[in-house]
């Protein structure tokens, strides 16, 4: 994982990295800064896998590692960037765009007074583009400056959830 996607992580759900000797390389034989490591279940759909994960610098968010796709991998398309397993699947999951991202809409309209948090149904408009774990980040609404959406990490196995939204206003 990027230590730039690990730092988005909400700091009341964010793992503690725990230090590690691995040493990382990339493609170019240079080394890669690395922060340590975590021990989380991963959700896809139904199924909860246990994983370690290496924080380092990287561009892209994540990278399965070949440990992960040799032991849940049952098919790799890379025409259609998935990857198969025996009961899930993983989309955008090969190559492509770096991050894929899309809009979300809000299902009703909450007054959230200031200094408080509230809970907000929203739609996802493509759920189809994201992979079953998605990152929710700060919102582009200027209509509403002191509301913020409450970033952290989603299921997208439906098309409606719930976010978090706080008012920093008075």
């Amino acid at each position: 994982m990027s230590k730039r996607a690990y730092d988005q992580i909400d700091h009341l759900q964010k793992p503690k990295l725990i230090e590690t000797q691995n040493k990382l390389k990339g493609a170019d034989g240079k080394p890669i800064k690395l922060y340590g490591k975590m021990n989380v279940p991963i959700i896809f759909g139904k199924d909860q896998i246990h994983q370690q994960i290496l924080v380092c610098d990287i561009v892209s968010d994540g990278i399965l590692e070949q440990d992960f796709l040799l032991s849940h991998a049952t098919a790799i398309d890379f025409k259609n960037s998935l990857i198969n397993t025996k009961s899930f699947q993983i989309k955008r999951g090969i190559g492509g765009e770096a991050n894929a991202s899309c809009r979300v809409l809000t299902t009703e309209r909450k007054h959230i007074p200031g200094s408080s948090k509230a809970s907000v149904n929203v739609k996802i408009e493509n759920p189809n583009s994201l992979s079953c774990l998605a990152l929710v980040t700060k919102n582009t609404d200027l209509s509403e400056p002191n509301v913020l959406v409450i970033e952290g990490i989603i299921t997208t196995t439906s098309d409606i959830f719930t976010t978090h939204k706080a008012n920093t206003g008075e």
